[in-house]
């Protein structure tokens, strides 16, 4: 009697892919462009001197100088095209099966942000290095890792709220044990640590900066990857 007792279709438990989390994008986005598709440019420091110093009571002082500059920024464009045939609709299609794509089309899109994001992360030559050794593990790698944000506090102004890491160097922080194999980034109770993981490993607490893992920076393991490190404050996303 198998003909008495059909499959049943299920539209409502449609499967979809699952999202990728975007933490590059998130830590940068600043909105929709101000000014459409048209590019736009904003005013930036360039340089100072002598605008303060020794005052010798009576005598002038001798003029400063300041200078500014302005960076443009042009909008590019992200796109994508899905065809549904008319088949598709003839055979019981309806405005569900344009929703789905439409709804992978935006995952794409949230997913090209992020690649993106990562691209234009790898292009800032002016960057500076923070090296912190090959191969470097364990104590050795947090000694490091502390040392440099010791340094950091030397940067003026910047307040290096966010710290992109790469799948390599992020489990290195993860699995890091001192000599009596006690987890130095441990996230059950740890105790006399500079530093901790939340629960899942979700994110590094790395002697105060947010370590985020980024599955969107190139990642090789035995090469030389590049993480970052950045203040959110001064690295600016736009989309719409």
């Amino acid at each position: 009697i198998n003909e008495l007792n059909p499959t049943i279709d299920r539209p409502d438990m449609y499967v979809d892919q699952r999202d990728y989390r975007v933490p590059l994008w998130e830590s940068i986005n600043k909105g929709a462009p101000p000014n459409g598709v048209q590019p736009f440019r904003f005013p930036k420091f360039n340089a100072s001197s002598g605008l303060v110093g020794p005052h010798t009571e009576g005598v002038e002082p001798v003029a400063g100088a300041f200078t500014t500059t302005d960076q443009t920024v042009t909008p590019a464009a992200l796109s994508g095209k899905a065809t549904l045939t008319r088949e598709v609709w003839d055979m019981g299609g309806n405005p569900a099966v344009s929703t789905l794509v439409y709804n992978q089309m935006r995952r794409g899109y949230r997913e090209g942000l992020e690649t993106a994001t990562a691209a234009f992360l790898n292009t800032l030559t002016a960057a500076a290095d923070i090296a912190l050794g090959v191969g470097v593990v364990n104590a050795a790698l947090q000694a490091a890792w502390d040392a440099a944000i010791a340094d950091l506090q030397f940067i003026r102004g910047y307040d290096f709220d966010m710290f992109a890491v790469e799948n390599v160097l992020y489990k290195a922080f993860v699995a890091a044990v001192d000599t009596s194999g006690k987890k130095l980034y441990a996230q059950i109770n740890p105790s006399d640590a500079n530093s901790r993981s939340t629960q899942r490993f979700r994110t590094l607490d790395l002697a105060g900066v947010e370590g985020v893992p980024s599955w969107a920076l190139p990642s090789t393991a035995g090469a030389l990857n590049n993480s970052w490190l950045y203040d959110r404050s001064t690295v600016w996303g736009w989309a719409t």
